[in-house]
Formats: C-alpha cells, sequence, structure tokens
C-alpha cells in the first residue's frame, strides 16, 4: 500500500489533500482510479523528548490513515477514511554524526539509506578535511524532499531530524552522553598502525554498542579520516568501534554504521 506523507483537511469521515504533487503521482505516476486506496499521515519529525531521562525509552507516535479515493482532479484528492491506526516506535534515540562529504550528492544518498533504516536524526558536521563547509539552502531543501519521499518509501512513523552544522565546535552539544546511561560511538578508518587511536585518544577503548541506552550517537568519519582536532569535539565519554577491517568508503560507512546503531537499539513498532 502506497504511503504519502503529507497534511490534509479531516472532515468527520473524510479526508481532502491538496498537495499538488501527491495528486500528480496518484494521477500520473501510480494511475490512481476513484475506489483505489491509498495510505497517508501528517509529517511529524523524529524528536529526542526523553534524552536525558533514564527510562531507557523514547517513543515516536503518528496516525496512519487508510482512504478509499472518491474524488479527485488536478488540484483536490478526496477519500473516505477506511481504518486509521495510532503507531508508536519505542527504542533508544538514534543519531548519526556524519562529516559532510566531499560532494552533495553523497550527502543525499547518505539521507536516503539513512532514512530507509529508519535513524531518528542526521547532522552533517564539517570535520577538519571536509571540503564543503558552508549551507546551500537549494540543496537542503532536496536532502529534504529525499528525506519525506524515503520515509514514505519505508513506511517510517516518523521523518528524520535533519541538521547541518557550519561550526563544528557546537557539536557536543547534539551528542549523547553516555555518563547518563547515553552512548556515543566514533566509527572511524580501521587502524592503518598500531599506535593510530592510541596517538590521538589514548583513553578510548575499542568497544561494541550494547542496547538499553536512552539515546545512541554514532560518528562518521571524512575522506582520509578522523584528526586529532575532530576527536577533540566529541567531549570525554566516546568509544571507538570498529566497522570491520578494510578501509570504506564514508558513504558506505555511514550506512553500516547506521544500520549497527539502528539494530542494535531496535525498539518495537506497535499498531493500535
Amino acid at each position: 500500500m502506497q504511503l504519502f506523507i503529507s497534511s490534509f483537511t479531516k472532515h468527520e469521515n473524510t479526508l481532502i489533500i491538496d498537495n499538488k504533487a501527491i495528486i500528480d503521482q496518484v494521477r500520473k505516476v501510480l494511475r490512481g482510479k476513484i475506489w483505489d486506496r491509498i495510505s497517508i499521515q501528517e509529517e511529524v519529525f523524529a524528536s529526542n523528548n526523553n534524552a536525558n531521562n533514564t527510562s531507557n525509552t523514547n517513543s515516536r507516535n503518528n496516525t496512519r490513515y487508510l482512504i478509499e479515493i472518491t474524488a479527485r482532479d488536478k488540484k483536490q484528492l478526496v477519500g473516505t477514511i477506511i481504518s486509521q491506526k495510532e503507531i508508536t516506535q519505542d527504542g533508544p534515540y538514534t543519531t548519526l554524526c556524519v562529516a559532510i562529504p566531499n560532494k552533495w550528492n553523497k550527502a543525499e544518498l547518505i539521507t536516503q539509506k539513512l532514512t530507509e533504516i529508519w535513524i531518528d536524526r542526521i547532522i552533517f558536521w564539517p570535520a577538519e578535511r571536509s571540503i564543503i563547509k558552508g549551507k546551500n539552502d537549494n540543496k537542503l531543501k532536496r536532502i529534504s524532499t529525499i528525506a519525506r519521499e524515503a520515509s514514505e518509501q519505508s513506511l517510517r512513523i516518523t521523518t528524520p531530524e535533519i541538521l547541518f552544522l557550519e561550526d563544528s565546535t557546537i557539536l557536543p552539544s547534539y551528542l549523547a552522553r553516555s555518563d547518563s546511561g547515553q552512548g556515543i560511538f566514533v566509527f572511524d578508518i580501521p587502524n592503518t598502525d598500531e599506535q593510530h587511536h592510541t596517538h590521538i585518544y589514548p583513553h578510548s577503548p575499542t568497544v561494541s554498542i550494547e542496547k538499553n541506552t536512552p539515546a545512541i550517537t554514532g560518528i562518521i568519519w571524512p575522506e582520509w579520516g578522523l584528526t586529532e582536532k575532530d576527536y577533540h569535539c566529541f567531549g570525554d565519554t566516546f568509544s571507538i568501534t570498529p566497522l570491520g577491517e578494510s578501509v570504506l568508503r564514508m558513504e558506505t560507512a555511514a550506512i553500516i554504521g547506521g544500520w549497527e546503531i539502528h539494530k542494535s537499539g531496535k525498539g518495537k513498532i506497535n499498531n493500535k
């Protein structure tokens, strides 16, 4: 069943949709006809309401409607509500901080795949080796569209929050803190010699991601890896987590790292 994410007007047992992009997709792409059915929900962004608590739970909530199309034209689509479900997903709030890649199309790919994996928040931050460091409003608008379309495709309950930082010094304010029962995991390029990590940050252990934390944050390296300056942005409470022995492209690392934190913190989805 095709899911759409959009605002709409609800009147008793009827939904009215005036989103032109959705109307065009139903008419021209899906070839939708009267009595065909679609699902729709409003755009709700994942939020970390419980990031500082100790309950080890965060909830994402939304209402999803199944409607039967009863009328449509170029400006409006009208449907009768067949069913209405309150959908909730419990589990740790997941964030992936991705060093800004050297090309915008890599950022688009990363956004699409992390959205499909159900990461709650994606933060692009300027590492010392990042080439792109400034915002491009048109590119960010496209990335937001990609996130919404990927949310529809993957039947997400919420749309991920996407942030683009221009100053790496403010990154710590967005990181989950392990001293409050939360975890920060740095996915860095594998050691090319035994002293790589210990030379940069001698106190940080190499560990696996643990479950049952209120929030899990992963950090992905830029091309050529993280520098000592980058590590100082992460604070004093983080762990280095390997993604295998091969040296991955950073967009590949982002996808694998996103899956690692998602599966470790995977919560239960409830349909009411």
